[in-house]
């Protein structure tokens, strides 16, 4: 039993984790579709396809992860810490990324969570 809850344990505190690389990658792929719509001087259709697609498949990860949490019944206290701190992390990110510069996929992924 004490496995299992180890292992769901794992799994939030990665899915969280997971979920800033995700964010990186769409910036990567939407950062390389406009620097091609740029390029080309008109707008590409994949830029319009894509940009909601991956906000889509971001958001249902989201879902997804907070649907583990609920349906998962009791974690952890330390992967509540690991939120929190996460979290704040984000948080306190914001206003220093918008006036410091710095990489856009860092906002970026503040601003997507």
């Amino acid at each position: 039993m004490s496995e299992s809850r180890g292992l769901q344990n794992l799994l939030l505190v990665s899915g969280v984790i997971g979920l800033l690389v995700l964010g990186f990658v769409f910036d990567l792929i939407l950062q390389a579709l406009l620097d091609r719509n740029a390029q080309l001087g008109t707008l590409d259709t994949t830029l319009v396809w894509f940009y909601p697609l991956l906000q889509f498949l971001f958001v249902a990860a989201v879902v997804g992860l907070v649907w583990l949490m609920i349906a998962g019944g009791g974690y952890s206290r330390w992967v509540s810490v690991v939120y929190l701190l996460i979290g704040l992390a984000l948080l306190y990110y914001n206003p220093v990324l918008y006036v410091n510069e710095l990489p856009d996929s860092l906002y970026v992924v503040v601003q997507y969570l």
